[in-house]
């Protein structure tokens, strides 16, 4: 029998990672989404008119929720984890119980060298499988929201710098990079202006501006990010905004410069705990 071949773009619920700074908008660009399900575990979206799960304070308890989400679907389009790195500290708090260690010491857990990293990172791994299981089944975008650290990077061939990254352990924020279609950069912007205080003290650089929201789609030095939809420039932080570049949706982006070739470099790819039934 022949290989079936599929050309062109193909319309497919998206897997979306928006992070950025406290306050910034990520929970109510989420809520702007198509029927959206809050998984509420940060207690962020009590002031939006959304429909949210009562707020999840144990991983044990997101861990049956996910699960009964694909079990029993519902009339949603969009689900919403708010917010991956509070997801990560409902994780390592769980873990560091059942290894008898102290909470923010889970590189001890497991007999020590970083074991109880490797167990976390395995853990998260596991919850996007889980959340891909319950696209396919229901075909439902699923968003991911989350902060931004900022995080100095060793480059071999120049010199170091610091980057925005996603505020998870790095086998952990690996793996959501890898799995994500799109890694989005919420920010607001800020001019900086130099002014001079007097002859002892010298200039004095202050921060101005920071009304206009925006978010970063391309991944540079100074921010982590991505997207496989082609887009090349900053969006406003409007889920309309976003939505439009979707296959299917009808919208055509302009013409643009190539962009400059990715580094190559791949995520750690994580194995899962084989004898692990659930997340």
């Amino acid at each position: 029998m022949p290989i079936e071949v599929i050309r062109g773009k193909q319309p497919r619920p998206r897997r979306v990672l928006l992070y950025g700074p406290p306050g910034v908008g990520k929970t109510t660009w989420a809520s702007k989404a198509p029927d959206p399900l809050f998984i509420d575990i940060e207690g962020g979206c009590n002031d939006l008119d959304v429909a949210r799960t009562k707020q999840i304070t144990e991983w044990t308890t997101l861990a049956s929720t996910v699960q009964e989400l694909i079990r029993d679907g519902g009339p949603w389009k969009t689900i919403v984890l708010d917010s991956i790195d509070w997801a990560e500290k409902l994780l390592h708090r769980k873990l560091c119980t059942e290894n008898d260690v102290k909470e923010h010491e889970l590189h001890k857990a497991g007999g020590g060298y970083g074991a109880g990293n490797n167990m976390a990172a395995a853990r998260i791994s596991k919850m996007l499988d889980y959340f891909a299981t319950m696209q396919a089944k229901h075909g439902w975008t699923i968003v991911l929201l989350g902060h931004a650290k900022s995080q100095r990077i060793d480059d071999p061939e120049r010199q170091s710098y610091t980057q925005w990254q996603l505020d998870l352990q790095d086998k952990a924020a690996a793996a959501v990079r890898e799995w994500c279609d799109e890694m989005f950069f919420a920010c607001t912007d800020v001019s900086v202006e130099e002014i001079e205080i007097d002859k002892k003290q010298g200039k004095r650089v202050l921060g101005k501006g920071g009304t206009r929201r925006r978010v970063r789609t391309v991944g540079t030095p100074a921010i982590a990010a991505k997207n496989r939809l082609g887009i090349t420039t900053d969006l406003p932080l409007e889920w309309a905004a976003y939505q439009k570049f979707w296959p299917g949706s009808g919208y055509t982006p302009p013409p643009s410069e190539p962009e400059p070739e990715p580094d190559g470099d791949k995520p750690a790819q994580l194995k899962t705990e084989a004898e692990a039934e659930t997340f």
